[in-house]
Formats: structure tokens, C-alpha cells, sequence
């Protein structure tokens, strides 16, 4: 009752939800991703890791790097709540804002994650009830209780309970938290340390040469720590330097407001480059992912939050793992066990502040300690461990419009009964899927035309040529030119392999215009009115149906349609579970995989590619399949910039994807809209198939033969 309750009040509150999302300066920037209508770019079986905000997501990084080591290839989404947190972000493969809960379920149903790792203390009660629905095994990784989670178990014990007992396993950063956890009812609890000590250490982004002052740190302050500090650091005989780091970058401009009223000296880092002026008071700190880094440039660590009991103060493992001596205020229940007591220093009020900054400056800081403690490492033993063999199974995207999605059904099964007879010659086979878009046609296509080719055929390719410009039906080749805009982006990469193409709306038209041809071969007619002589319909074994029927997934019909399919190609291990009961019992079964043969640059063709962190842009039905392709050839992503399938890219949009300075990875097919560009690498996909080739090849075989 409690989670229906929750639902029901979420539905009401929606249209304020809407309103604020699209509205909100600090929320509007991903709007579609938090109400749940654009969904990541990732494939079915991807690991979700979840943080809030900054200092959980320097905790998700180490978490994301070691899952990585110990799962190569496999994909890590990230999400995070804040902005800040996902302009901080680092380590993932995919980004995105998180959902709020009223949508998790949407979330999930489009994701399909194989697990998911929450840290800290993000515990959704709607996000861990549609999980473990799904069977999606949570793991709370550096699990927390602060004062909001022991509201919940009191005000809401049955909700807290469900939301409590959703999680398959809880670990802790110390015995204390696993203690408080038991408190509310959590039954077992693993002690792992702090995975934000991992977080891989960069160097200083600037040095700071300047006459032996020393060098206080004052690390993701709260409003009030500021003055503090400041107060201390101006009382103090022998002035010392300020690097100022706040946690809000929103609260920028009045932090430089009150540093020139002191009339102190400073500078915003966004003012310098490498090298910060000698002879400055302070620096303020206005931009992400830079101040783990600096920890290595200070004396002593001030920790923000600390004087906030409703915080309990952020943590102090960066500094301390940099060997600062670090000063907090008595709020630390949120990282009790981490200030470790003989490198760390109590200040309750202004003077002892005072007293506690100069015995930090005072005190040698020690090595920085070399190498990660496991935790993080920790974490991802636990996700592997829970990981399912297969993700959770597809369901209807939206539900809600099953109605509209009946009625494009019962018009698809209206045209496919109305098939015309086919041409007397040549042969025709038809290469088509169930979904509109994403289930590998093309590569099939390009695969069947490259065998009857070296089989002494002269095959054709035959397709509509979406995209190209102008309209009308008439019948275009490659001497009519041989780019997107005149084939198609898909038919111009299949040219560019070398292989024969016509382009047309009308199918029919385009066969008759390759006399020469011993075998057309009819990309995308499945539904089409034209009926060939071989039916082959391409599925994807992870989404084999699309989520249901437009518009309520992505798919043109239903399983239904595969009761005509001579030949169902499974691009995945087998034939999904889902659809077998309406595949023909004489209908041939073919499974391939995708694989990398290549790389296109400038024009060339080339054995090996980019190596390191490049940038994905693309513009293809399913992209989180090139994702994974990219990830398992071992790039690291610094960016995917995805675009609906066949985007007519600008040269604008290329140019923010070579913004980044980084090699620009694409697909084939997009390639054929994008400007050239020397930073732009096209990834070479084909196909190994695992069985079924033999019986394809002599269907084909007796197929061509009673044409002679």
C-alpha cells in the first residue's frame, strides 16, 4: 500500500514535476533524461553505478575503474543527481542524468541494467522497488545513515522495510555505519573501507611558486565555512595562502565579492592556465574535477560541511590520502571513521579554528599513499558476483499506448496480406527485421552480398535509399552518384564496399533496372507489398521485439511476422524464448555476432585505430551497440554524442565532437553524412556467424539453381 501510495502521488504531482524539470536553470540542461523520455545510449546488460553529487561520484570513479579492470568490455553507465555531479563525472563509459523516482520504473524498463550500485546513501524507494521487480541486484556501496534515513524508518516503517529489503547487499565504510544500519533492521551488513580512497590521484592542474607562504586548503565549503576560514586565515601573524574550493560553483560570485571586501589578493582559477601568479592570497576555485588533484599542492586541509550537523561534513579521505594534516568542526557523522584522530584536528568555534589551521601548517605532511586500498576493488568483486547471466527481459516501453500500438499492428498485418506476386527473375531474397531500425540489417545485407559475390554471383542490392535527397521514384545507382544524399546514407556505405546498388521508393522499378543482376537482394522489404522468393528476417537477440509495436516500443509488428520468414537470422547466441513459438518449423535458424574487422580514415582502410579516450558521435537507430563494440576494442569514451538514426549532421555538430581535441570514432553509415575530417575514424563492422551458414548458402544455392 505504501508503494502505491507513492506511485499515486507522484502521478499527481507530475505536472509540477514537468514544469520545474523543464524550467529549473539546473535542471532543464537534461530534462528528458530525468522525466524518464530519452533513455541512455547503452545495450541491455550494462552496469548502472549511481552518486549524487561530487564527493560520492570521486567514490563512484575508483568504483567504475575497478569494475573495469575486473569485467573488461563490460559497459558502465553513470548517473548522477546534481549538475555539478555530472560535469564532475569521470570513469564511465556513458553519462547521464539520473530519473527521478516516479519514472524509475520507465528507467529501467528502457536500460535493462544487469546490476545496480547506488553509492552512499541514494536509497529511491520506487527506483529499489521496480529493480528488484525486475530482478536487478542492488548493491549500496560505502552505505551511510544520516539523519534523512532514520526519518524514513520512522515516519515510514513499511515503506523503509520494502525499500530496505530491495537491496541485495549493503556495504560499509566502517563498523560504525554498519552498526547504524543493523540499528534499522538491515540484517547483514560487509565492511569494505572507503572507495573514494582509490580514486585514481591526477596531478596539480597548476603550480604556485610564491616566497615559502604556506598553503591552506579549504575543501568543498559550505556557506558559513567560508568566513570561518577566512576569519582564521586573517588573524593569523604570518598570512598563509588560500586555495578556496566550494562545494556549490554557484556560490562563485559571492565568495569573490567577499575576498575583495577583505582586500585580500586573488584570482578565479579560470583566470590562468598552468601557472597561478606568485604573489596572490588566494585562489577560488570555479571549476570541476581539479581539486583532488591540488590536495598534493597544500599544507594543511580544512573539510567543509563539518560545522552542518544536517551535512555531517564531507569526507577527508582525498586530503589525507595527499599525507595533509586536515581540521574539521564537531559535524562528521557522515565520515566518522575516515578522520583518522592522529592526523586530524577538532575546531568548535573561530579561535580553536584558528589554533587547529596553524598546528595543521605546522604539522610535516607525509608521503602520499601510493595505491589503492581496496575497497572500490571491493565493490566490484561484489557486482560481478551478482551479476545474472542474461539482463532482465524486454517489456513494453510504454505501455500506456497499447491502444495506438493495436491499431499499427492490425494495419501491418493488413499490408503484409496484401504481398505481390514476385518478379519472374531475377531471384529475390528479402532481408528484413521486425523493429524499425537497430537489429543489424544492413550488416547482413552487406554479408549475403559479399559471399554470393565470391560464389560467382552478380548480386544487387535494393532499398528505398531513406534519406536521400529529393523525392520521387526514380531509380538511382552509383554513376548517378555515389553519396548519401543521393542513395542513402546506408545504400552509400554498402557502395562504398564496392558492392551493386539501386535506390528507390519504388521497389519493383529498382529490379527491373538490373537486368544483369543473377540475385536482387531486398534490404528492409519484409513488410513491404513486393513478396520475394527467400524471406531472411534479422533479430537481435537482446531486444527481439522492440519493446512492442509502434508507438508503444520501436518494432513494425510482432512475433507474428516471423510465421513468414523463410530464414530468422539471431544476431546474438540463439533464438530468443520470446519468439520461438512463432518461427516456422521449417524456417532455418542462422546466429552471428557483430565484430570489428577495421577502421576507415580519410578514404583508407586500416587494420588498427585509435588506441586511448576518444570521442563517440553517431547517428544509427541502437547506438549503444556501437558503444559496446567500442568498449570492448579497450577505448575509453570520453563523450558519446548520440543523434536519431540517419541525422543529417552540420559541420557545427562535428565541430563540437573535435572540440575535445580527441580522436572522433563513427559509424560507416554516418560517415556518409559527416564533413571530412581528419580526426574522424569510422569503425569497420562484420559478421561472424556461429551456425547455421552451410544450410543458408545451399538454400540460396537451390534457389539460384531452378532459375537455370
Amino acid at each position: 500500500m505504501s508503494h502505491l501510495f507513492l506511485r499515486l502521488l507522484w502521478w499527481a504531482l507530475w505536472p509540477v514535476v514537468v514544469v520545474v524539470t523543464a524550467l529549473h536553470p539546473r535542471l532543464r540542461g537534461a530534462w528528458a533524461e530525468r522525466l524518464g523520455w530519452r533513455a541512455p545510449p547503452v545495450e541491455p546488460g550494462a552496469i548502472w553505478v549511481h552518486a549524487a553529487s561530487v564527493g560520492e561520484g570521486r567514490a563512484a570513479e575508483a568504483i567504475c575503474e575497478a569494475i573495469r579492470r575486473a569485467a573488461p568490455g563490460r559497459v558502465i553507465l553513470r548517473t548522477a543527481m546534481t549538475e555539478t555531479g555530472l560535469r564532475a563525472a569521470r570513469g564511465q563509459d556513458v553519462l547521464a542524468a539520473a530519473p527521478w523516482d516516479g519514472v524509475a520504473a520507465q528507467f529501467l524498463r528502457q536500460v535493462r541494467p544487469a546490476a545496480l550500485v547506488l553509492v552512499e546513501a541514494e536509497l529511491w524507494p520506487l527506483l529499489l522497488g521496480a529493480a528488484a521487480a525486475r530482478g536487478v541486484p542492488v548493491i549500496v556501496a560505502g552505505a551511510r545513515v544520516g539523519p534523512g534515513a532514520r526519518r524514513f524508518a520512522r515516519r515510514a516503517p513499511g515503506l523503509w522495510a520494502r525499500t530496505r529489503d530491495a537491496v541485495a547487499l549493503w556495504l560499509a565504510k566502517d563498523a560504525g555505519e554498519a552498526e547504524a544500519l543493523g540499528e534499522l533492521g538491515v540484517r547483514e551488513v560487509t565492511v569494505i573501507g572507503e572507495p573514494k580512497a582509490d580514486a585514481p590521484r591526477p596531478p596539480p592542474s597548476f603550480t604556485w611558486a610564491g616566497a615559502g607562504r604556506p598553503l591552506i586548503i579549504a575543501a568543498s565549503t559550505r556557506a558559513g565555512d567560508e568566513e570561518r576560514v577566512l576569519r582564521a586565515m586573517c588573524a593569523m601573524p604570518r598570512r598563509p595562502r588560500l586555495l578556496l574550493a566550494p562545494r556549490q560553483l554557484q556560490r562563485v560570485p559571492e565568495l569573490a565579492e567577499r575576498l575583495s571586501t577583505l582586500g585580500l589578493t586573488w584570482v578565479a582559477r579560470s583566470r590562468f592556465e598552468a601557472e597561478a601568479p606568485p604573489d596572490l592570497d588566494a585562489v577560488l576555485l570555479d571549476s570541476l574535477g581539479e581539486l583532488h588533484g591540488l590536495m598534493a599542492l597544500g599544507d594543511v586541509a580544512f573539510i567543509g560541511g563539518t560545522f552542518d550537523d544536517s551535512l555531517g561534513g564531507h569526507s577527508p579521505v582525498e586530503a589525507l590520502a595527499a599525507g595533509l594534516p586536515v581540521v574539521h568542526g564537531p559535524a562528521v557523522w557522515a565520515s566518522g571513521a575516515a578522520f583518522e584522530p592522529e592526523r586530524c584536528r577538532l575546531a568548535t568555534d573561530d579561535s580553536s579554528l584558528m589554533e587547529a589551521l596553524r598546528w595543521g601548517l605546522e604539522t610535516p605532511k607525509l608521503a602520499p599513499r601510493a595505491g589503492p586500498v581496496g575497497a572500490a576493488g571491493a565493490v566490484a568483486a561484489a557486482v560481478i558476483a551478482a551479476l545474472p547471466a542474461a539482463p532482465p527481459p524486454e517489456e513494453p516501453l510504454r505501455p500506456w499506448l497499447w491502444p495506438l500500438g493495436a491499431l499499427w499492428s492490425a494495419i501491418t498485418r493488413a499490408r503484409a496480406h496484401r504481398a505481390l506476386p514476385p518478379p519472374e527473375a531475377p531471384p529475390v531474397i528479402s532481408v528484413g527485421n521486425l523493429v524499425s531500425g537497430g537489429a543489424g540489417k544492413t550488416p547482413v545485407v552487406a554479408w549475403l552480398a559479399t559471399r554470393l559475390l565470391s560464389r560467382g554471383e552478380r548480386p544487387v542490392i535494393v532499398a528505398r535509399g531513406y534519406g536521400r535527397q529529393g523525392a520521387g521514384p526514380e531509380v538511382r545507382s552509383v554513376k548517378d552518384g555515389a553519396g548519401a544524399t543521393m542513395l542513402g546514407d546506408e545504400l552509400a556505405m554498402l557502395a562504398a564496399e564496392g558492392l551493386e546498388v539501386r535506390s528507390s521508393p519504388d521497389r519493383a522499378a529498382a529490379i527491373r533496372a538490373a537486368p544483369d543482376a543473377t540475385v536482387v537482394i531486398l534490404d528492409d522489404g519484409h513488410q513491404q507489398a513486393l513478396r520475394p522468393q527467400l524471406r531472411l528476417v534479422v533479430l537481435d537477440a537482446l531486444c527481439p521485439l522492440g519493446g512492442g509495436p509502434i508507438p508503444v516500443g520501436w518494432a513494425r509488428e510482432g512475433g507474428e511476422g516471423l510465421g513468414r520468414a523463410d530464414v530468422v537470422w539471431v544476431m546474438g547466441e540463439g533464438l530468443p524464448a520470446s519468439v520461438r513459438a512463432f518461427v516456422r518449423p521449417e524456417a532455418l535458424v542462422v546466429t552471428a555476432r557483430r565484430v570489428v574487422v577495421g577502421w576507415r580514415h580519410q578514404g583508407v582502410n586500416h587494420e588498427a585505430g585509435p588506441t586511448g579516450e576518444v570521442v563517440l558521435l553517431v547517428g544509427v537507430a541502437s547506438p549503444g551497440r556501437v558503444v559496446s563494440l567500442v568498449v570492448s576494442l579497450g577505448l575509453r569514451l570520453r563523450a558519446v554524442l548520440a543523434h536519431p538514426d540517419h541525422h543529417p549532421f552540420t559541420a557545427e555538430e562535428l565541430a563540437v565532437a573535435v572540440s575535445f581535441g580527441l580522436p572522433v570514432v563513427t559509424t560507416e553509415k554516418d560517415l556518409t553524412r559527416l564533413p571530412p575530417h581528419p580526426a574522424l575514424w569510422a569503425i569497420r563492422l562484420g559478421l561472424a556467424v556461429q551456425s547455421g551458414e552451410e544450410a543458408l548458402l545451399q538454400r540460396i544455392d537451390g534457389l539460384l539453381g531452378r532459375r537455370g
